[in-house]
C-alpha cells in the first residue's frame, strides 16, 4: 500500500488534503497512476476539494475513461463539485453519458447540471430515456438546472 493520497492526518487517522495547492500535483499524478485504489483515493480527495480542484479538470476528464467504474463515478462527482470552472470537461462528460454503467451515467448527468452546460442539453435529453430510472431522473434534474442558469440574467 502506498502512502496516503493527501498530506495531513488528523488525530483519528483520517487523511485530509491541504487546500494550499501543495497536494494538487501529487493528486493529479496519483489519479493517472497504475493502482486503482490510489486513483480512487485521489479522485475522492479532488472531489472533497471542490472548486479548489480546478487545476485537475483535464486529469479528471481523462479519468472518465478509467477502467474502474468507481474511479469514473468519483471523477464525475469531482467535476460536478468543481462546478462551472470545469466547463472544459463538458465534451468528455457528454461522451461519458453513454458509459456502460448506469451509476456512471447518473453521476455524469448530475455533474453536467452542476456545471451548467447548455451544450449538453441534447445528450441529456437523450438520457431522459435511459433504461435506468436513476439516470433518467438525474438527466431531468440536470436539464432543469441548466435551464435555470440559461434564464438567469448575466451580471453587467
Amino acid at each position: 500500500m502506498q502512502a496516503p493520497v493527501c498530506d495531513k492526518e488528523d488525530e483519528m487517522g483520517n487523511h485530509h488534503c491541504l487546500g494550499n495547492g501543495l497536494a494538487m500535483p501529487r493528486l493529479i499524478r496519483q489519479l493517472k497512476g497504475p493502482d486503482r485504489s490510489v486513483r480512487l483515493e485521489a479522485a475522492a480527495a479532488l472531489a472533497h476539494l471542490g472548486k479548489g480542484a480546478a487545476p485537475a479538470v483535464p486529469a479528471l476528464a481523462e479519468a472518465l475513461r478509467d477502467q474502474s467504474v468507481q474511479v469514473r463515478k468519483i471523477a464525475a462527482l469531482a467535476l460536478g463539485e468543481i462546478g462551472p470552472t470545469a466547463r472544459e470537461a463538458v465534451p468528455a462528460l457528454i461522451l461519458a453519458l453513454y458509459d456502460d454503467h448506469g451509476g456512471v451515467r447518473q453521476r455524469v448527468a448530475v455533474a453536467l447540471g452542476e456545471i451548467g452546460a447548455p451544450e449538453a442539453v441534447p445528450a441529456l435529453e437523450v438520457a431522459t430515456h435511459d433504461p435506468e430510472e436513476a439516470v433518467r431522473r438525474a438527466a431531468e434534474g440536470a436539464l432543469a438546472e441548466i435551464r435555470q442558469v440559461v434564464r438567469r440574467p448575466q451580471a453587467a
